[in-house]
């Protein structure tokens, strides 16, 4: 399984001086502080209750390919599979439901340059391909399609308007889109392909730096969020705007605005470009990536990066307690290794695991450290590994949060 995070490389300039007020944070913006400095190990155990492993079945023996991105809602699991172009549909308990095809071309219903896929409320799926949106229902029926004239990378949809709000990765829209919603980061656009209204106008030394990760849109219930690249802010999407939620702030390891009128003093082409982030960012140890958010009643996880560490972060929302490890967090739970957690719902982290993955981890320990392999706490993960093969299909996991303490209140 890999995940697929792609940085844009078109430089485009602009000179202006940006304000605490223009980087949208106000003074009584909830902040969560994160010093990586203080980065040890985190064990499971400390804020999970329990793993649960499920094998993603299919029919006639058809294997999932690559999982680019994980959905889910209250009764259904989704895993876009970027080899087949197609998302599969199993239900909460992991029962097969579907496979939807996504057929490419420009004709009704087909999709050139898959560029990213969701989940609605309402278990239809919506795709985002080169200027159109395509919608199926769970069992593969086409029902609709959107075209537009612009540039997003990313999507969500809300359903009380019946509109699109889309993530434009700090692309200025040069030679696409020349009117007064030119230069902002999302759009919000109706089902005839027309935008309504734009937010978030793109920042200082931001423009056409792009980073492209597999949910730029978190969800928590039914509260829709969005985080721009290199803007350590989280944002609140309502039906009609945007609302910070978050600051994120990583001391010493955040990137000064200064920084970014340095952009000025560098080629716009795209040796430039990687030029610029190296000396300025890379080499400074700053945070440069946020790679996934999510958020739960309790806990908020974060997995950051400064290009060259990597670091998780789980956040306590009512002590306002942060935790920083250094990579992943250790399972001293079951010993099984660790990927990254890809989605969240209510109170749990969801992922999945390649078979090949696990059953190579399990041969590393049997080897290495049968005293722990023969470990009681270890008996599901045996019992797995005998039911599995390198060509086995992958197996969804999750992991629930301890949720001692948990008032009544959901932000």
């Amino acid at each position: 399984m890999q995940f697929i995070s792609v940085l844009l490389v078109i430089i485009l300039f602009t000179s202006c001086t940006q304000t605490k007020e223009e980087l949208y944070i106000p003074d009584d913006l909830e902040t969560i502080q994160i010093n990586v400095e203080e980065a040890g190990i985190l064990n499971m155990s400390d804020f999970i209750f329990d793993i649960e492993y499920i094998p993603l079945e299919s029919p006639d023996g058809r294997p999932i390919g690559r999982i680019r991105k994980f959905l889910i809602n209250d009764s259904y699991l989704g895993f876009y599979d970027e080899a087949r172009k197609s998302v599969w549909g199993y239900t909460k308990d992991g029962e097969y439901v579907n496979e939807v095809i996504i057929p490419e071309g420009k004709g009704p219903g087909e999709l050139e340059n898959f560029e990213d896929v969701i989940l609605t409320e309402q278990g239809e799926i919506h795709a985002l391909g080169s200027f159109k949106i395509v919608v199926y229902d769970i069992r593969g029926n086409f029902i609709d399609e959107t075209s537009f004239d612009f540039l997003i990378y990313n999507f969500e949809y809300i359903s009380s308007t019946e509109e699109y709000v889309g993530s434009t990765e700090n692309e200025t829209m040069y030679g696409f889109l020349q009117n007064e919603h030119a230069g902002h980061n999302l759009f919000y656009f109706n089902k005839e392909g027309s935008i309504t209204k734009s937010s978030l106008p793109i920042l200082n030394g931001r423009e056409e730096m792009g980073f492209k990760v597999p949910n730029r849109f978190p969800v928590l219930r039914d509260q829709k969020m969005f985080f721009p690249y290199l803007v350590d802010v989280i944002y609140k999407v309502t039906d009609s705007t945007v609302i910070p939620r978050y600051h994120l702030d990583y001391g010493i390891n955040s990137i000064p605005e200064f920084v970014f009128d340095r952009r000025k003093n560098y080629s716009p082409v795209t040796e430039g470009r990687i030029e610029f982030f190296e000396e300025e960012l890379v080499s400074n140890g700053y945070i440069s990536f946020l790679e996934f958010f999510l958020e739960t009643d309790l806990f908020i996880h974060l997995q950051i990066s400064t290009g060259e560490n990597r670091f998780t972060v789980i956040y306590n929302k009512q002590t306002e307690e942060t935790k920083v490890g250094s990579g992943r967090l250790k399972n001293d739970i079951d010993y099984n290794y660790v990927p990254f957690f890809f989605e969240s719902h209510d109170n749990a982290l969801y992922t999945i695991i390649e078979a090949n993955d696990l059953l190579r981890h399990l041969n590393e320990i049997y080897e290495n450290e049968p005293e722990k392999y023969a470990d009681p706490r270890m008996e599901r993960l045996r019992e797995l590994g005998y039911s599995l093969n390198d060509n086995s299909n992958p197996i969804l996991q999750i992991a629930s949060f301890k949720t001692e303490g948990l008032s009544d209140k959901v932000n």
